[in-house]
């Protein structure tokens, strides 16, 4: 079968009441778009891992018959075309030359761009993906504490870096608001959500969809984002991310952290992307967010044809 064939799910998407409510609030006119761009598989795509290949190997896999298309915000990233899907039985993945990656996730670290010789801290890090992009950024110099509080992810999380020659990174398990008493130059929260940005990947965030479970993320959100921001060195930088498109788990968590913290700097995100307009009114209250939360980058599965994502990059004066 080829992927031509399979874009698109056959069966038919289960939406419970709650979720078509809150959603259809949420996303107004595009709420239709919203739902049948979920319908679509996602399209696969590499990322070309520097610490062991040149991105030179995208010629090699085009000349084994892959049609390879860039993607437009990341140098190493590909999206896959044509009928090929066997890229995780390739010898190049195997051997880590390459990592299946969707663009979307490529952003965080493309925005937050750690340099070699620095203090970096992933503190939500399993299954690795965005650690080793970090690491490539790196050239393995400098240090990555890579820390997960679930100890069931520690394991792909060390076959990933392994795989990848990840040669500059520390591994930990705690709870991440424990590195507040830490030092870090930069900072990456990817922070656990409901994944209603993921649907095409995997229908569990559609068919799992529970309201106040957002309630529940939102605040260990804050939580881990008022730690980071503790954690940073003045000067230093952290990005903000989830794979949630609803803005409870996203504009919310950085307007009640601009209420805390009014003297941190939101970083415009000049990415080559296209986006959404973020949203700056409560989705339940009604109220008003601060405004400099248009800084921040919102995409919808829609949007570049990608998983849903939100990212903020902030800096600490």
């Amino acid at each position: 079968m080829s992927w031509t064939d399979r874009t698109e799910r056959t069966e038919e998407l289960i939406v419970k009441d709650a979720f078509a409510k809150r959603y259809k609030k949420i996303f107004e006119a595009k709420y239709d778009t919203f739902m049948e761009s979920n319908k679509k598989y996602l399209r696969r795509a590499i990322r070309i891992n520097t610490l062991k290949a040149r991105n030179e190997i995208a010629d090699t896999l085009r000349a084994q018959g892959w049609t390879l298309v860039p993607v437009p915000w990341c140098a190493q990233g590909y999206w896959i075309e044509g009928e090929r899907l066997d890229i995780g039985n390739l010898l190049e993945h195997q051997l880590g030359h390459l990592y299946i990656q969707d663009p979307a996730s490529m952003l965080p670290v493309e925005i937050l761009r750690p340099q070699p010789g620095e203090r970096v801290l992933d503190m939500c890090a399993a299954p690795g993906s965005k650690t080793s992009q970090m690491a490539a950024h790196m050239q393995n110099r400098g240090i990555i504490v890579a820390n997960d509080a679930d100890a069931s992810r520690l394991a792909p999380l060390g076959v990933n870096l392994q795989r990848l020659g990840v040669a500059n990174t520390v591994i930990t398990r705690k709870d991440a608001r424990e590195y507040k008493k830490y030092s870090f130059d930069k900072i990456l929260l990817d922070a656990p959500c409901s994944g209603t940005g993921t649907i095409r990947r995997s229908l569990k965030a559609l068919t799992q969809f529970n309201p106040q479970q957002l309630h529940a993320f939102h605040k260990l959100q804050y939580r881990l984002l008022l730690t980071g921001y503790a954690a940073l060195v003045s000067g230093g930088t952290m990005t903000y991310s989830t794979c949630s498109i609803d803005p409870l788990e996203n504009e919310c968590v950085i307007d009640a952290f601009l209420n805390a913290h009014p003297e941190a700097d939101l970083v415009d995100i000049t990415v080559n992307i296209q986006r959404e307009p973020n949203i700056l009114t409560h989705p339940e209250t009604g109220s008003s967010l601060h405004t400099a939360i248009n800084k921040c980058l919102r995409i919808h599965p829609y949007t570049n044809d990608t998983e849903g994502f939100f990212v903020a990059h902030i800096r600490k004066p």
